[in-house]
C-alpha cells in the first residue's frame, strides 16, 4: 500500500482532479469572491512579491506544516527539483538518462553493475563539498528509512533487503573507489536508472544521530539544502517560502533569479484556481487544475494563460482490501475472486472517462491499449450486469452488506465518478458507500483501512511497472495480503520483465502478467488520463519540451532555460 500511496499523492504531480463539466466556467467565477479572500488572507502573509518572482504552489500532501517534505517521501512540488539533484535524470531535450552529480556513467554487458562517476567541484548550497559519503548514505538511508518512497528500482541492489529490515547498516552492493561508486545488482533491471534518477542525494552530517524512522522529523528539513540550482533563502510556515538561485551552482545558473512558493492549503483547489484566473499563480499542475476543462475555464477568465495537455501513462484504479478494518466491518466479499471480477464488470469504466471531456481513456489493463507492450489478447473491457450477477452468486456475496469505497480527491468530477460507480453497482443489487478520507491520509489508508475498495491514482515511465502494486515488495501492500502467492505470481514475473534484454522477451512477460492480473483482480485500472499543466504565458516562458510526455518525477526541468516576461 506505501507504493501505491508514493504514487498515489506524489506522482505525480499528476493526482487530484479539479471540477470538471459539473463546474463551468461561470461556477469558477461564482465562487472566486469566495476563495479568493482566502487565497489572499495567505498572501499578505508573504514577502511582497516583484513581477521577476516566479510565483509557485507550495504543496504539502501529507500535512506538514513545521517541515519541508522529505524529497524520499513527496516529490509533489517543483522545489524538490531546484534544491536538490539525483547522480542521473531523464533529460527532456535528450529523450534519455544522462548523468547530473554523476558526470557519467557505465552500464557492464550483463546488465548487473552500474558505475558512476561523481562530479568535481559539486557543492551544498552551505558551502560543502559533496562527497562520496553523502552519496553512499543517500542510497543506503533511502532503503533504511522505512517511510520512503519510489524503492522498487533500487531493492535489486545486492543488500538492499537487509538494509530495508534492519538487518544491516551498510549496503554490500555498493562499491566505493576514489570518485567512481559501482553499484551490483542481483539480476538486471532494465529500470534501475529510473529509481537512480527519483533519488535525491541528501547530505550525511545532516542526518548524523538520527534513527532511519526519524529521518522525515529531522532538523535538517526545518530549513533544507542541496546542491541544486535554487537555494532556500526565506521560509514562512505554514504559508511560504522563496528560493533564490545559487551562483556558485556547479552548472548552467537557473534563469529566473527567485521563485515565491505560496501554500493555498486553506483555501483549497478553488484558492488555486482563482489564483490563476487573477495572475497571482504563475505555473500549476496536479492537484487543482489536472482536468482539461477546468483549465479550459481558468483559460477563458485570463487569456494570458495557457493549458497545455501532457500525455501520460497516468491511471485511475481500484484495489481491494483483502486485509480487514480496524472497525471489524469488512466486507467478505473482496476475499472471493469471483466477487472481486464482478465488481470490475459492473462499473462502466467508458462513462466514467467520458466526465473527463476527451482527456481520459478506458483502460482493460494498466498499460494503454496503443503501447507496444499492451497484451491484445485480453478481451476489450465491456461492461456486464448479467455475468456479474453470476459471479456474484458464485462467489456467495452478501447483498445486505454494503461496500465502502474510500477516495480522496475532493473534486466535483470525483463525486460524479462515484455517483455514476454507486449506480453501477446498484444495478446488480450491490450497495456502494463512497466516502471521502479526510484528515491524516496516512492512517485513513493504510492504518485503520476502514474501506473495502480504494480508489487510487498510479504512474510510471514504464506502464508495465504500475503492476507492481501487486507485488510483494517486502510486504508493504498490507492491504492485498496472499503474499506467497503475489511472491509466487506477480514479483516472479515482474523480476523475469524487468530482467529482459530484449522487448521480445519483455512482451511475452508483460503479456502474462496482464493476463494473471486481469484473473486475479486484486487491484484493476478504470480509465487512463492524461494530464494538464496551466502557464501564465504573460510571466513565465518554460521550455516547450516539458509538456510533450510526462515524465515529472525524473526529468530535468532545465531551469537555466526558464524565463520571466
Amino acid at each position: 500500500m506505501k507504493k501505491i500511496i508514493a504514487i498515489l499523492l506524489s506522482a505525480v504531480m499528476v493526482l487530484s482532479m479539479a471540477a470538471c463539466s459539473a463546474t463551468p466556467a461561470e461556477s469558477i467565477a461564482a465562487s472566486a469572491a469566495q476563495t479568493q479572500a482566502a487565497a489572499e488572507t495567505q498572501n499578505t502573509t508573504a514577502t511582497p512579491a516583484a513581477d521577476t518572482v516566479l510565483q509557485l504552489q507550495w504543496h504539502q500532501s501529507i500535512g506538514i506544516d513545521t517541515l519541508f517534505e522529505n524529497p524520499w517521501h513527496d516529490l509533489e512540488s517543483l522545489y524538490p527539483y531546484m534544491v536538490y539533484e539525483a547522480l542521473v535524470t531523464f533529460d527532456e531535450y535528450k529523450g534519455q538518462y544522462v548523468g547530473k552529480l554523476a558526470s557519467d556513467y557505465e552500464i557492464s554487458a550483463d546488465g548487473l553493475n552500474y558505475t558512476f562517476t561523481l562530479r568535481d567541484g559539486v557543492k551544498w548550497s552551505n558551502g560543502d563539498e559533496l562527497t562520496m559519503d553523502d552519496v553512499v548514505f543517500s542510497i543506503t538511508g533511502k532503503l533504511a528509512d522505512p517511510l520512503s518512497n519510489y524503492n522498487t528500482e533500487i531493492l535489486g541492489i545486492v543488500g538492499a533487503e537487509a538494509v530495508k529490515n534492519g538487518e544491516a547498516t551498510e549496503l554490500e552492493g555498493l562499491k566505493v573507489d576514489g570518485n567512481k561508486l559501482t553499484i551490483t545488482l542481483t539480476s538486471p533491471n532494465k529500470n534501475f536508472l529510473y529509481g537512480m534518477a527519483l533519488l535525491m542525494i541528501l547530505p550525511k552530517k545532516a542526518f548524523d544521530g538520527v534513527a532511519p524512522a526519524d529521518y522525515d522529523s529531522a532538523d535538517f528539513f526545518k530549513h533544507p539544502y542541496g546542491t541544486g540550482q535554487y537555494a532556500i533563502s526565506e521560509v514562512s510556515f505554514p504559508d511560504y517560502f522563496i528560493a533564490s538561485a545559487r551562483e556558485d551552482y556547479w552548472g548552467p545558473k537557473a534563469g529566473i533569479q527567485k521563485a515565491q512558493f505560496t501554500s493555498y492549503q486553506t483555501g483549497g483547489n478553488d484558492a488555486v484556481v482563482n489564483a490563476l484566473i487573477s495572475g497571482t499563480l504563475d505555473f500549476a499542475y496536479g492537484n487543482a487544475i489536472n482536468d482539461i476543462t477546468v483549465a479550459n475555464n481558468i483559460v477563458a477568465q485570463n487569456k494570458d494563460v495557457a493549458a497545455k495537455l501532457i500525455s501520460s501513462n497516468y491511471t485511475r484504479a481500484m484495489v481491494y482490501n483483502f486485509a480487514g478494518c480496524a472497525d471489524g466491518k469488512q466486507h467478505p466479499g473482496m476475499q472471493s475472486k469471483e466477487v472481486r471480477q464482478a465488481i470490475a464488470m459492473l462499473l462502466d469504466r467508458e462513462n466514467v472517462a467520458a466526465l473527463y471531456n476527451g482527456q481520459a481513456e478506458a483502460r482493460t489493463t494498466f498499460v494503454p491499449n496503443t503501447h507496444p507492450m499492451y497484451n491484445s489478447d485480453i478481451p476489450v473491457w465491456e461492461r456486464n450486469v448479467e455475468k456479474a450477477k453470476e459471479l456474484l452468486n458464485a462467489g456467495n456475496f452478501d447483498f445486505s452488506q454494503p461496500i465502502r469505497i474510500c477516495y480522496y480527491y475532493d473534486d466535483q468530477t470525483t463525486i460524479d465518478a462515484m455517483t455514476l460507480l454507486t449506480q453501477n453497482c446498484k444495478e446488480a443489487g450491490v450497495i456502494c458507500e463512497p466516502f471521502l478520507a479526510t484528515g491524516d491520509l496516512g492512517e485513513v489508508l493504510y492504518g485503520s483501512m476502514n474501506w473495502d475498495l480504494l480508489y487510487f491514482g498510479t504512474t510510471a515511465s514504464d506502464p508495465v511497472l504500475m503492476y507492481n502494486a501487486e507485488c510483494v515488495g517486502g510486504g508493504e501492500d498490507i492491504e492485498l495480503v496472499n503474499e506467497e502467492f503475489r511472491q509466487q505470481t506477480f514479483n516472479t514475473l515482474m523480476e523475469k520483465y524487468l530482467a529482459s534484454t530484449n522487448d521480445t522477451d519483455a512482451k511475452k512477460v508483460a503479456d502474462e502478467l496482464q493476463a494473471v492480473s486481469q484473473d486475479y483482480c486484486c487491484i484493476f485500472p478504470i480509465y487512463g488520463l492524461n494530464t494538464v499543466s496551466v502557464i501564465n504565458e504573460a510571466h513565465v516562458s518554460a521550455p516547450q519540451e516539458l509538456f510533450a510526455i510526462d515524465h515529472n518525477l525524473i526529468r530535468d526541468f532545465h531551469f537555466e532555460d526558464w524565463k520571466m516576461n
